[in-house]
């Protein structure tokens, strides 16, 4: 192929749908469509060195989740409108900060498949189940054999969204973070913001929380009396009843919580998303570094449903225009 002429691609299928916006970072440029993630390389990035000149440019699917999905618009896309130089001053480094939402992103997704993939092996052990009730005095249960080790590894890709979201703190506070980064961060945010500013007082309510979930796989391998976690298959209850695969985590000073394990997985779920998203959007509002203006009165406001570009990007730079703050995008 021809290097140094011009070209036109295509990116996806049509059932992935269109293209809605392009974000560029060193490594790649990633097509965000309604209904899938790509990302494509130049030749010249893949063979700077042009030492085969049939190299070709590539793209590749990242997710098959797109702009149409609220966990796609409320983590990257919100990333994408908020991390600008504009805002954030020209040494942020804007691309680490992409690829730190993509990571959340992934991981996500990840969370959210084992949850799908758990609730059809359900469905197929209940099926299973033999339709002729007790025999020899015995009710055959269903089971999953490998239930377990199923939690065991979603409560593993919980860890690395924690992880995920330490890396993304970090890319505004490159050097002031010590080892445990959730203290971290709360201290400092009440040694730089004040003990009562938003910001602050949103780390006092989650921190205890991304504790939780960093002790998690901890908690299943090393249980202890006072503190363990518990998965149990299929059971019978007293009533009778049939009770689905459930978890038990057992804490100091906090009542037993018992419930099945599909509901805890979407639980947990559903609660780191909106630390990914809180948590963006705190780190942009506490770090606006604009100048002009409009610099004085820059804040990261949430956006009414019926002014926003997107159902679930809620989040926007606004300013005050001496009566209400009004959403602007900053680029």
């Amino acid at each position: 192929m021809n290097r140094n002429a011009g070209f036109s691609i295509e990116i996806g299928t049509e059932q992935d749908g269109a293209i809605v916006t392009a974000i560029a970072t060193k490594a790649k440029l990633y097509f965000v469509k309604s209904g899938a993630i790509y990302s494509f390389r130049l030749a010249d990035q893949i063979d700077p060195d042009r030492l085969n000149l049939d190299t070709p440019n590539t793209q590749q699917q990242e997710l098959p989740i797109g702009s149409d999905d609220p966990v796609v618009a409320r983590i990257l896309l919100t990333a994408e409108l908020l991390l600008k130089k504009t805002a954030l001053g020209q040494s942020f480094d804007v691309e680490r900060g992409i690829e730190s939402a993509l990571c959340l992103l992934r991981d996500i997704e990840a969370l959210r498949g084992m949850r799908s993939r758990l609730e059809d092996a359900q469905r197929e052990a209940e099926a299973m189940r033999p339709a002729t009730g007790v025999k020899h005095s015995t009710l055959h249960l269903p089971s999953i054999q490998d239930i377990e080790a199923r939690f065991d590894t979603f409560a593993q890709k919980v860890g690395h969204v924690v992880n995920g979201l330490e890396a993304l703190a970090r890319v505004f506070y490159p050097s002031e973070l010590q080892s445990k980064w959730i203290d971290s961060l709360t201290r400092l945010v009440k040694e730089k913001y004040g003990q009562n500013s938003r910001f602050a007082e949103y780390m006092d309510r989650v921190g205890p929380f991304l504790l939780l979930m960093l002790k998690l796989r901890n908690m299943i391998e090393h249980p202890k009396p006072e503190e363990h976690i518990k998965v149990h298959n299929f059971r019978l209850l007293p009533t009778g009843e049939l009770a689905p695969p459930s978890v038990e985590i057992v804490r100091p000073q906090v009542p037993v919580e018992n419930r099945p394990v599909t509901a805890s997985m979407e639980f947990i779920t559903s609660h780191l998303v909106n630390v990914c998203e809180a948590l963006l959007v705190n780190l942009c509002d506490a770090n606006i570094n604009a100048v002009g203006m409009l610099s004085s009165s820059l804040r990261v406001i949430q956006v009414p449903p019926d002014r926003r570009r997107h159902p679930e990007i809620r989040y926007s730079y606004g300013y005050f225009n001496g009566q209400t703050m009004v959403p602007i995008s900053v680029s």
